[in-house]
C-alpha cells in the first residue's frame, strides 16, 4: 500500500510539473523578451516568479486579452502603448518594443539586460537606456 502511494505521489508531482511548464512557455512566448527577467517569465504576469497564484496588473491585462488555451497573438501597438503597472513607462518600453511591432516567433528586440518588468511599478527602465536601445 505504501509503495502504491509513493508511486501515485511521484506521478502527481511529475504530471503537475509538466502541465505547469507547458502553460508557462505558452504565455511567455506571446510577449517580447518574455523570459529575460527571471529566465522563466512568469514574473511578468504573476507576483511570484514561479507562476500561478495572483496576477499583477500586467497579468490581469494579458488575461483580459487571451482566451485560456488560445494562442491568439495580442501584442500590438495598442497594448505596447499601455502602462499596466502605472510606473510611467509603457509596456512596450519595458519589454523593448515601444511600437508594438514584435511578432511571436521573431527574435526578441533590444538588449536583454535592459528589459524591465511591465507588471512591477518598481521596475522602471532608465531613461538613458531607453533612448540608447531605441537608436538600434
Amino acid at each position: 500500500m505504501r509503495k502504491s502511494f509513493l508511486y501515485f505521489a511521484a506521478y502527481c508531482v511529475i504530471a503537475g510539473a509538466a502541465l505547469h511548464a507547458d502553460a508557462r512557455s505558452f504565455r511567455v512566448n506571446l510577449i517580447p523578451n518574455g523570459t529575460k527577467i527571471d529566465g522563466i517569465g512568469c514574473i511578468n504576469c504573476h507576483f511570484s516568479k514561479f507562476g500561478g497564484g495572483p496576477r499583477n496588473a500586467f497579468g490581469e491585462a494579458v488575461e483580459a486579452l487571451v482566451s485560456p488555451g488560445a494562442s491568439t497573438p495580442f501584442w500590438d501597438a495598442v497594448f505596447a502603448a499601455e502602462d499596466s503597472d502605472g510606473d510611467g513607462a509603457t509596456n512596450g518600453e519595458e519589454l523593448l518594443d515601444p511600437n508594438g511591432e514584435w511578432v511571436s516567433g521573431q527574435a526578441d528586440p533590444g538588449q536583454p539586460e535592459l528589459v524591465t518588468n511591465p507588471g512591477d511599478a518598481t521596475s522602471v527602465p532608465e531613461t538613458s537606456n531607453v533612448a540608447e536601445w531605441m537608436l538600434y
